[in-house]
Protein backbone atom coordinates (compact mmCIF):
# COMPACT_ATOMS: atom_id res chain seq x y z
CA UNK A 1 0.00 0.00 0.00
CA UNK A 2 1.33 3.88 -0.89
CA UNK A 3 0.44 6.87 0.09
CA UNK A 4 -0.92 8.08 -3.02
CA UNK A 5 -3.15 4.47 -2.67
CA UNK A 6 -5.02 5.82 0.63
CA UNK A 7 -5.50 9.63 -0.61
CA UNK A 8 -7.54 8.15 -3.34
CA UNK A 9 -9.29 6.27 -1.14
CA UNK A 10 -10.13 9.00 1.47
CA UNK A 11 -11.20 11.34 -1.67
CA UNK A 12 -13.62 8.36 -2.76
CA UNK A 13 -14.97 8.86 1.24
CA UNK A 14 -15.35 12.26 0.57
CA UNK A 15 -16.64 12.00 -2.93
CA UNK A 16 -19.89 9.79 -1.09
CA UNK A 17 -20.15 11.87 1.94
CA UNK A 18 -23.94 12.69 1.42
CA UNK A 19 -24.49 8.80 1.65
CA UNK A 20 -23.57 7.66 5.27
CA UNK A 21 -23.84 4.64 5.20
CA UNK A 22 -21.59 4.35 2.25
CA UNK A 23 -18.97 6.69 3.59
CA UNK A 24 -18.86 4.51 6.59
CA UNK A 25 -18.65 1.28 4.97
CA UNK A 26 -15.38 2.43 2.70
CA UNK A 27 -14.15 3.92 5.64
CA UNK A 28 -14.04 0.74 7.41
CA UNK A 29 -12.77 -1.45 4.88
CA UNK A 30 -9.80 1.60 3.93
CA UNK A 31 -9.24 1.56 8.26
CA UNK A 32 -9.28 -2.66 8.19
CA UNK A 33 -6.94 -2.63 4.94
CA UNK A 34 -4.60 -0.61 6.64
CA UNK A 35 -4.47 -2.84 10.06
CA UNK A 36 -4.06 -5.33 7.66
CA UNK A 37 -0.83 -4.06 5.86
CA UNK A 38 0.41 -2.78 9.07
CA UNK A 39 0.08 -6.23 10.35
CA UNK A 40 2.24 -7.69 7.51
CA UNK A 41 5.27 -4.98 7.42
CA UNK A 42 8.98 -5.53 8.21
CA UNK A 43 10.06 -1.90 7.99
CA UNK A 44 9.04 0.13 5.92
CA UNK A 45 8.74 4.23 4.69
CA UNK A 46 5.79 6.59 4.57
CA UNK A 47 4.15 4.25 7.46
CA UNK A 48 3.39 7.37 9.30
CA UNK A 49 2.20 9.58 6.72
CA UNK A 50 -0.22 6.63 5.63
CA UNK A 51 -1.94 6.42 8.61
CA UNK A 52 -2.44 10.00 9.07
CA UNK A 53 -3.64 10.40 5.55
CA UNK A 54 -6.29 7.51 6.54
CA UNK A 55 -7.48 9.18 9.72
CA UNK A 56 -8.44 12.43 8.32
CA UNK A 57 -11.71 10.45 7.22
CA UNK A 58 -12.58 10.18 11.14
CA UNK A 59 -12.92 14.21 11.01
CA UNK A 60 -15.58 14.12 7.60
CA UNK A 61 -19.30 14.98 8.53
CA UNK A 62 -21.18 11.55 8.23
CA UNK A 63 -23.22 9.74 10.43
CA UNK A 64 -21.25 6.47 11.21
CA UNK A 65 -23.95 3.86 11.44
CA UNK A 66 -24.60 -0.27 9.71
CA UNK A 67 -27.92 -1.33 8.61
Amino acid sequence: MELSDVKIRVKQIVGCIDDDELAHSLEDALYRDIISWISNLGVRKNVRLICEEALKTEDLPFSRWCA
